[in-house]
């Protein structure tokens, strides 16, 4: 279970900007807004073998978005709970990324957390209205872990 206060301002952010409806894009959010309080492996990755662990998806994350050729790392949320007594962090299965570098070159930076795919564009998030604009010569790549 992770820091329930930081779970409720996270769900905040995302209901703002209308929370995960089914055939609309995704909310993102920061990599700050995911990972503070978040102690969930199944928030990410979940299926992975030996799942490295949510400290290191952050820091490889943290890492990717501090390197001069990207712009931004935003998590594309799948699935919210909000019942009763249930304290399950968001999930996200998308990472996207806006990057003056190739799919390769993400891939490589990302081997740490072995995404299913990487790919360009928003991949299965679809391009959130909430999301910065690509600025010039970046390209927008996503990670998706099945």
């Amino acid at each position: 279970m992770g820091d329930l206060k930081r779970r409720a301002e996270l769900i905040r952010v995302i209901q703002a900007q209308g929370g995960v409806v089914p055939d609309r894009p995704r909310p993102v959010v920061s990599i700050e807004d995911f990972f503070t309080g978040n102690a969930e492996q199944a928030s990410i990755g979940p299926n992975l073998t030996n799942h490295p662990g949510i400290a290191v998806f952050e820091r490889v994350l943290r890492q990717l978005r501090e390197r001069a050729e990207v712009q931004e790392v935003l998590l594309a949320i799948a699935e919210v709970v909000e019942e009763e007594g249930f304290t399950d962090w968001p999930f996200a299965d998308v990472v996207i990324i806006m990057a003056s570098s190739s799919a390769q070159e993400i891939a490589h930076h990302l081997r740490e957390l072995r995404p299913d795919k990487v790919g360009e564009g928003w991949g299965p998030a679809s391009r959130s209205p909430h999301a910065p604009e690509a600025q010039a010569g970046m390209q927008v790549f996503f990670a998706w872990w099945d």
